[in-house]
């Protein structure tokens, strides 16, 4: 006989007369070293104290403005005994362009060359969410140079953000959405 397996069902939100939607397109990148995670995510104080572009404090938050997205992670399914499926974590990505190459954030895009770097690191949409939670989302970071071919295209550097984590990040409304933060 087989065993069932019953638990409450998570509880959606819908609305046909006052849907709440978000819109895309990934707009910042909040970037630190691992190991110095946000005590509140939500607060704007603890983000303004560490957001800076110049400090050589090593829990300095780095601002860095791109157009990027986050697209479906992998999932990996294994089949067990009994025929039941369990998923593993997801492969995730997050990839992303930075228009403005100036001398500074070329030699930044450089600095990180030479193999993928470990970064802690939070995205903040057009939406006003802020993805990653107190703890922000390790992950792996790899960026290059573009210049295209046609001269009216711009120069960019393109990134590549990578983790693997059964869930897609925490998110929270970003206390920066409209702070006008840093830089």
């Amino acid at each position: 006989m087989a065993e069932l397996c019953e638990s409450q069902l998570p509880k959606p939100s819908v609305s046909v007369c006052s849907p709440v939607i978000n819109f895309s397109q990934l707009k910042k990148l909040y970037i630190t070293n691992p190991g110095y995670p946000l005590d509140d995510v939500e607060d704007l104080g603890e983000w303004t104290d560490r957001i800076s572009n110049t400090s050589d404090e090593l829990n300095a938050i780095r601002e860095i403005h791109i157009i990027g997205e986050k697209p479906e992670a992998e999932e990996t399914q294994v089949q067990i005994s009994l025929g039941r499926t369990v998923s593993g974590p997801m492969n995730h990505a997050l990839p992303f362009e930075i228009d403005e190459t100036n001398d500074t954030n070329y030699e930044w895009m450089r600095s990180y060359q030479g193999g993928s770097r470990e970064v802690l690191f939070w995205a903040e949409g057009e939406s006003g969410k802020i993805y990653g939670g107190n703890s922000g989302i390790r992950a792996s970071l790899s960026v290059k140079y573009v210049i295209a071919r046609e001269a009216t295209e711009l120069d960019k550097i393109i990134g590549n953000l990578t983790w693997r984590d059964k869930q897609d990040p925490e998110r929270h409304d970003s206390p920066l959405a409209d702070s006008g933060s840093g830089s």
